[in-house]
């Protein structure tokens, strides 16, 4: 029986071009194109592949529980994780490994329901490449010209194509050089696609860590795989239900798992309504307080502190002094990182209510990166834009500095 696998970032439309194979029975790849459906071989049956930018797999570890648990408490886990409503998310959890972890795949649900009305089955393109070695992150392209990062547990998440050549993508950046976020900082970073030593060098110095060159990939390259990933089609959706003897051996431990999750979610709930009380009671201070100061008209909270912030700084200015958003106040601010710019990087300076704008000669990545830094830990927040003939920097104070 033959099988036809596509890559789908959406419902397929008579003028949208996909990546396709053909395999036989025993999963030799026949022949592979890209092209509109109409074009696309007749085929005993048809299985269609999620392209990487519309999942993210995710590796979670769970206490032992029945098996008809694991998807609510993998949802559970997942929900401050993906920004969605979890009505708008399909969700597709494995059983517990061996180490009693669970992969979770998350996508969109319209989706899914729409694609599994024309296709057999549904994969994730992520699932179908290999894992990393210990420590590192592998970096690969998709059928869809998009990239993705597959961890070492199994993970997975998408990350735009570097379109400029030396400067990787924001989705790539920022967990190789915040800390939390949830991510391990891996040892180094494979990349499996054609790269150059220059790209190499400059996003080894960008992000300290190293980058090198990792295996080419395809993800029609091994046929046999595409029946060890998951089919994320709704009617064969869910976890693999233990064996009976398991159920029994484990509901003593699963109900108590059970109860420590509603628990946690119940002191969740409590916490965040108190939170939201005193916020509350913050924002009718803020009113109040700037109503008492003779502001009127003003009924947000926002409104009435700025409001407030407006008149200590015109009362600060009537009797000659200066308030943060100043122009030397900000400037005294920004004079570290202005003083460990290389000589002749700074072209210009121009100030404008608020905020220094700063142009700047050509400079590695690395070198804007860190003057940018520099200008967070003195509590600017900056943005930049760079071109053929320099970067051009705003620097503004972080919110709350400005205010009394």
């Amino acid at each position: 029986m033959s099988v036809l696998r596509v890559v789908l970032e959406a419902v397929p439309l008579p003028a949208r071009a996909a990546a396709w194979a053909l395999f036989d029975a025993h999963g030799h790849r026949l022949r592979s194109g890209h092209g509109v459906p109409s074009t696309w071989p007749d085929a005993a049956r048809r299985e269609g592949v999620l392209a990487a930018s519309r999942v993210r797999l995710a590796s979670l570890p769970l206490p032992p529980m029945p098996a008809d648990r694991v998807g609510a408490a993998a949802a559970f886990a997942l929900e401050d994780v993906f920004a969605r409503p979890a009505s708008e998310q399909h969700l597709h959890v494995s059983a517990r490994d061996a180490h009693g972890r669970v992969m979770a795949t998350v996508t969109q649900r319209a989706l899914v329901d729409a694609l599994s009305r024309d296709f057999a089955r549904l994969v994730a393109e992520p699932a179908l490449a290999p894992l990393p070695k210990a420590g590192r992150w592998l970096w690969l392209t998709s059928a869809a010209d998009d990239t993705f990062i597959r961890q070492p547990d199994g993970a997975a998440f998408p990350v735009s194509h570097p379109r400029d050549a030396l400067t990787l993508p924001t989705e790539l950046t920022l967990p190789l050089m915040q800390s939390g976020a949830g991510l391990a900082r891996p040892a180094a970073v494979d990349v499996a696609f054609a790269v150059t030593d220059a790209q190499l060098d400059a996003w080894s110095a960008a992000t300290r860590v190293p980058f090198a060159r990792g295996e080419p990939w395809h993800w029609d390259g091994d046929g046999q795989q595409f029946a060890r990933v998951p089919d994320l089609v709704p009617a064969a959706n869910g976890a693999t239900k233990a064996p009976s003897g398991a159920r029994r051996t484990w509901r003593w431990a699963g109900a108590i798992a059970a109860m420590a999750i509603i628990g946690a979610a119940m002191a969740t709930i409590m916490e965040w309504s108190w939170l939201r009380i005193d916020h509350w009671r913050t924002q009718r201070g803020i009113v109040a307080v700037a109503t008492d100061a003779g502001v009127t008209g003003v009924t947000e909270p926002d409104a009435a502190a700025s409001a407030l912030a407006r008149r200590w700084a015109d009362a600060r200015h009537k009797v000659a002094r200066p308030v943060p958003g100043d122009a030397m106040p900000l400037l005294a601010r920004a004079a570290p990182a202005l003083g460990a710019l290389p000589a002749g990087a700074l072209k210009s300076a121009t100030f404008s209510p608020g905020q220094w704008t700063f142009e700047l000669g050509v400079m590695p990545p690395a070198a804007v990166t860190a003057f940018a830094q520099q200008l967070a830990n003195r509590g600017l927040l900056s943005l930049a834009a760079t071109n053929a003939s320099g970067t051009r920097l705003r620097a503004t104070l972080a919110p709350g500095l400005d205010r009394p």
